[in-house]
């Protein structure tokens, strides 16, 4: 991850911006690195697209040493390691390809189609929808032509069923977090002390930590709501 946020600071650097720094940030409860390129808006759209672009293409470039590493090996334990990197390298890529999420994918598509701040522009649609038009309207909502307008409406019906998705895999992932706990502590007087069950162990008080993380915004908005409705 390091080496892609440098990638994405050494592109910057040949388009003649620097980038103000490399640091390290949450993204809902996700550690996440990030380069800080707030110059690039001075940029032309070609040169922003390969900024964005240039963190993955590093990524690549780890994925050929990687192959290299798997087939010069055999079966040692490098090349397992190596096949083991290879697989989060991927996974770290297809998800910064995501355009739903404020990663790669979703500032190269920004830059693509013109519309900056692509979420909030998206969002400003889906209220359009379910609610009446304003006779008023907010001075800052950019124009589109009538390509962006049908690229716009695509990419939020797209967004909705995204975030419909991760919803519906959150609640599962709690509940099904909640029952296997739940039947771990049942049998733990059953259990032999070992490495199998220390890890299980380990898992299921590391899956409650990441629910409490996650929710803790949630809970204290569910609280509120309670308390506004009992007084």
């Amino acid at each position: 991850i390091f080496l892609h946020e440098l990638g994405h600071a050494a592109a910057a650097i040949a388009s003649g911006i620097n980038a103000r720094n490399i640091g390290l940030g949450f993204y809902t409860v996700l550690p996440v690195m990030y380069t800080d390129l707030t110059d690039t808006w001075k940029l032309p759209k070609t040169d922003k697209v390969k900024i964005n672009l240039a963190g993955i293409f590093i990524q690549l470039l780890v994925n050929l040493l990687l192959i290299s590493l798997i087939k010069s090996n055999g079966n040692s334990f490098m090349a397992a390691m190596s096949w083991k990197i290879y697989l989060v390298n991927n996974c770290i890529i297809l998800i910064n390809l995501v355009p739903f999420m404020k990663f790669d994918g979703y500032w190269i598509l920004s830059d693509m189609m013109a519309i900056p701040n692509l979420i909030r522009e998206s969002n400003k649609r889906l209220v359009d929808i379910f609610t009446k038009k304003d006779p008023f309207p907010e001075e800052d909502r950019i124009s589109m032509n009538r390509y962006q307008q049908v690229f716009i409406f695509g990419y939020t019906v797209l967004r909705v069923l995204f975030i419909g998705s991760v919803i519906f895999l959150v609640f599962a992932f709690i509940w099904y977090s909640i029952v296997k706990t739940m039947l771990f502590i049942r049998f733990i007087p059953y259990l032999e002390l070992n490495f199998t069950v220390v890890a299980e162990m380990l898992k299921r008080i590391g899956s409650i930590v990441i629910i409490f993380l996650f929710t803790r915004k949630y809970r204290k908005m569910f609280f509120r709501l309670i308390l506004k409705k009992g007084k």
